[in-house]
Formats: C-alpha cells, structure tokens, sequence
C-alpha cells in the first residue's frame, strides 16, 4: 500500500497540530513509481524510495522559519539552520521555534516532525521533514540540502526514504598504514552523513604501524599516532553526524608492529623462528596484552547515544595454514582442547570466541573476517559474532551461503565491488561507482564457481579502503576519490534495482555538491510560537470557539484533505530493488 498509511497518519498528525495561514487548493498527488529510477528533476542521493508528485515547488526564502514539534529535535533544527547559511541557500540561518498545537505555519516554513516514516512532504502548507526519530528527521534533511542547492527549489510532492538505522551503510578506512589527518577524516564523515552512511569502522592496527596512542602498552604506537584526545574528538563528531564509530583492532594477525616491543608474546615455529605478525595464542601473557588492549580501546570508543556497537577483531590472514610447521603450535594446542582431530583453524575459532567474550563483556557485539572462519573442524564459531565477508580467493574459502545457512550476520564487503586498495595492489582496482551501480547492491555476495552469491539476508555493505602503498594518494585525495563509489551505494542501498548509470549519478553530485561542514550547535532552550488566538466566525458554536475557532476549522479541514489525498497516493505507487558482479584480487594485505 505504498505507505498509504503512513500518509494518511502524516497528514492527519502535522494538520492537527499546525494550521495553515494560506491553504489554497492543490493538485491531485500524481504516483510516481521510482524504484529503477527517480524523477531527473531530483538529485537526492539517496534517492526517495516512493515519489507521489503534484504540481508546483517549494523553497525558502528570508520569511522561512524551521518549526519543531518535539524539543527533542532543537538540535536538528539548529543544525539545519545553519547549513542553509553555510551552503548558500538562505542569506542568514532562519529563526527556530518550538511550534505547539494550534500554531499557524506560513508556506515557506519548514517544520520538523517526530513520528512517521522518514518522509519529506512538500505541500501548500509547508515544507515537512518527518521521521520516527531525531535521527531519521536528520537524515532526510541532507537530501533536501542537496535539492536546494541543486536548482533552489524542490517539487511539490511526498517523498518517501528507507534508511533503516539496523541496515549497515559502512566505510571501513584503514589508519595504521597511513596518517590520516583529523581533518581529512572529518571531511570523510560529513561525505559519509551526506549520503546516509551511518558506520565508520576505524582499522588501527597493521603489520606497518599501530595508530592509536595506547596508555596501557605506550610503546606499540606509531610515531605519528593520533592521541586518544585526537579520536574521542572524532567519535564526538561522528555522533553527532549520527554515525557510530566501529574499532577495528586485528589480532591475532596483523600485529608486527605492536608486537615489536614484545618478542615474547610472538608466535614461533618449532625452531623458535617468529611468524610474521602473529600473536601467540597459546600463550597466557599474549592473551593478557590482548585483554588489556580491548579494555583500554573499549573506554575509549564507548558511545551511549548507540544502544548497539560493534567491534571488529579481525581473524584473518593469521598465519599459513598449509605450513603445518608454522603452525604446529596451533595445531598441538587445539588437539589437546579438542581431540586428535583438531586443527589449527579450530585454535583460532577458539581464540575468536575467548575474545568475543570479553568484546560482549566490554559493551560491545563481536566482528570477524569471513576467511578463517567455519574452516576447523572441532571448534564451532559462536552465532551472535557477525562475519564480515570478503572474499572467495583464499583456497577453501567458505561460501557466503554457508554462513547464511548457518544463521550468521553477514556484512558486504565484497572485494569485487567494495576494495579501495591504495597503489591498487595485488589487482585491485579503485572502484569508480559503476560497477557498483550496474551490478552490485547489500545482497550480492563474492562468486562461487562464476556466480555471485544473493544472500537476501544481508545486513548491509561496507566500501572497505585500504593503505596497502600509503604514499600512493594524499588523504585528501583518498577522501575525494571515495565519494562516488559511497554515493553509488548509497543509491543501491535505497533501490536496490536501480538503473542509474554512473555519468547520471556524477551529474547529480556535481549539482548537489558537498556538505556545509557544520558542527550542530547548542540549540539551548527554542522559543515557543504562542497558539493562534483568531476569534471565532460569527455563528460559530461555543465548541468552535473552544476549540481554537478559525483556526481549528481549518485544522480540521487540512487533516481532511491530507487523509484524502492519501487516499488517492495510496493506489498508485511502486517499491523496489537489484544485484551483479566485478573483478578484483586481494592477497595478503
């Protein structure tokens, strides 16, 4: 019924609570089905998942208020205000008010509404930004953003938005091997918050550097790591963008570099030789430095705003599991755990699952790497760890489907489609957003046998970026080069069977442009609109008077019309969603 009912309710709830000074009548809604494509006046990434248009436009001009209906949402309005002015719409930011029940709203007014679907609903009362929380109200603004700086104005319609905040829309960046200054990591976010993106997954520890100042082992940190201080300071924005912050601390693999100061807590061959970066997971001291690592970090990227918070602990490319005299430590260890026919793959699901729980313990929900997972044969992954899918080029790679079937979240990060790999290592090309677009969405998993995998259950994907050759880009420009690959998912994950070609998407970046890099101010306490006092008609009942008079006839009539008009969107429109496939080759980072 293509939110029929939410439009209905929409209607119903704002013509109750504000009353229009000018309400002349509109056009019948026209459906539009936008579910391989949107309207070519639109520029909004992501795109509406439903269009119901009628005649006319909308836009601001210096008589523009942004009215809220809930203080809950003083900072979201504060916030916009602002970027009206920054981004050169409104030659100062508008004023913003509380506006109770019986408040009279002007045409050029905004308001913000707490309540429904995420929706924008352009009428002749106003301009309605709705959602059920701050955080959706939040997200549909930045469309509208780009459709104001795009042409000034935004057509007349109903405009409905699927931006499930359980649904992974992530950017994974790889800090370890590169300086990323604080600066340029913002400027990532505010892309990121741009187009709906609600993750950051910060990897900060490599083989080639450690980028986190540690206050529990301070001589594991690169030269040029950020300070905590630095970090909770980017945590803060991030949350504040309504993006939450994922750690990504690798182990038992990719830890040369903290290990460093550490020779003890070294895996070792029979011979004592070092194996390259690896955590000895049969040592009781090595578990201890890795305990204390995760309580330090867990302190530090604790966010309460966020009722659920990953962390990513890696477990891939841990060793050669085909020498089986680099891992012949491994394999006695989980032969005494296990039995006789134990492998070294079972020590390491058994290391992931000790750590998970003191992840659990820590406040937050574990994270693996699909490659070594699933591959021992005694020990059994634990369910509530999410696997981030990669990649089918290691031999022996378990499918995507496997996990599936075995009732493990999975998240997209296929490295046909969604590796940013820096000096494009090893094959890897930098994703341009057309692949993307012609061929991938949340659902497309890496090839078996050719093929690629649709697991429909999938949480959602992540454009993974990598500083394989840290020198090859400048951050900045890293930062530039991954906007259209995220605004192509972005597309992908609103509509899933889009059809929107990569020059089309381009065209709309370039109209829409960037975000206003606008940190939300202190709204403090808003200013209430006192309710509208109009005397009622002459003849009007005592009840009419009581009510609000002219003010709640007109009420009434608007939540009568919304409901009708309702009626008539509730007919008409379309909801939909696509998949495919590209090649790329990753070996050992």
């Amino acid at each position: 019924m293509i939110r029929g009912m939410l439009r209905g309710v929409l209607a119903g709830a704002i013509g109750m609570l504000l009353v229009a000074t000018s309400v002349g009548p509109g056009a019948a809604a026209t459906p539009h089905a936008s579910t391989d494509s949107q309207p070519t006046s639109l520029v909004m990434v992501p795109p509406p998942t439903e269009v119901a248009s009628t005649t006319g436009s909308w836009s601001p001009d210096a008589s523009t208020r942004i009215l809220v209906t809930d203080e809950d949402l003083a900072t979201e309005a504060a916030r916009l205000a602002e970027e009206l002015a920054t981004l050169g719409i409104l030659d100062a930011p508008p004023p913003t008010l509380l506006a109770p029940e019986g408040t009279d709203t002007k045409p050029t007014d905004i308001v913000l509404s707490v309540g429904d679907e995420p929706t924008l609903a352009v009428t002749s009362v106003a301009l309605i930004a709705s959602g059920a929380t701050p955080t959706e109200v939040f997200r549909v603004t930045r469309p509208l953003l780009q459709q104001l700086v795009a042409s000034e104005h935004i057509p007349a319609g109903e405009y409905a938005f699927a931006l499930p905040e359980d649904q992974v829309r992530a950017v994974h960046i790889d800090i370890a091997r590169k300086h990323y200054p604080i600066e340029s990591l913002e400027a990532l976010l505010f892309q990121m918050s741009w187009y709906g993106m609600n993750e950051l997954e910060l990897h900060f520890s490599e083989n080639e550097g450690f980028a986190i100042e540690s206050t529990t082992h301070p001589s594991i940190a690169s030269p040029d790591a950020h300070s905590q201080a630095e970090i909770a300071t980017l945590v803060e924005l991030a949350n504040s963008l309504h993006i939450r912050v994922t750690p990504s601390l690798d182990m038992p693999g990719h830890l040369d570099y903290a290990l460093d100061d550490y020779p003890e807590l070294r895996l070792r061959d029979p011979a004592g030789g070092e194996v390259f970066g690896a955590l000895d997971i049969t040592n009781p001291d090595a578990l201890a430095f890795a305990d204390d690592l995760i309580g330090e970090y867990a302190a530090l990227f604790a966010q309460p705003e966020f009722e659920t918070l990953s962390w990513h602990l890696g477990g891939d490319e841990f060793v050669n599991f085909g020498d089986q005299y680099e891992v012949a430590a491994l394999t006695e260890q989980a032969q005494a755990q296990f039995g006789p026919d134990a492998t070294a793959y079972d020590a390491l699901t058994a290391f992931v699952n000790d750590i998970g729980a003191t992840i659990r313990a820590a406040g937050y929900r574990p994270r693996v790497f699909s490659d070594g997972m699933l591959r021992g044969t005694a020990a059994t992954l634990d369910q509530d760890i999410e696997v981030a899918y990669w990649t089918q080029r290691p031999p022996g790679a378990v499918p995507a489907s496997v996990f599936a079937d075995r009732g493990y979240d999975l998240i997209n990060l296929n490295d046909e489609y969604l590796y940013f790999v820096l000096g494009e290592r090893v094959e890897y090309y930098y994703p341009t957003g057309e692949a993307i677009l012609t061929s991938w969405n949340a659902s497309v998993y890496p090839a078996v046998a050719g093929a690629a995998e649709i697991i429909p259950s999938s949480r959602g994907g992540m454009l993974a970026i990598w500083s394989d050759i840290p020198d090859a880009l400048t951050a900045d420009e890293v930062v530039a080069a991954v906007r259209d690959p995220i605004a192509a998912m972005a597309v992908k994950f609103a509509l899933p069977k889009s059809t929107l070609t990569l020059p089309e998407l381009q065209a709309m970046l370039d109209a829409s442009g960037h975000p206003a890099p606008v940190v939300a101010p202190d709204a403090g306490v808003l200013e209430t609109i006192p309710p509208e006092t109009t005397p009622p008609p002459a003849g009007a009942s005592d009840s009419d008077a009581s009510a609000g008079g002219g003010s709640a006839a007109r009420s009434q009539w608007l939540w009568w019309a919304g409901a009708l008009i309702a009626l008539a969107i509730a007919g008409g429109l379309v909801l939909s969603c696509s998949g495919g496939k590209q090649r790329g080759q990753r070996s050992s980072r």
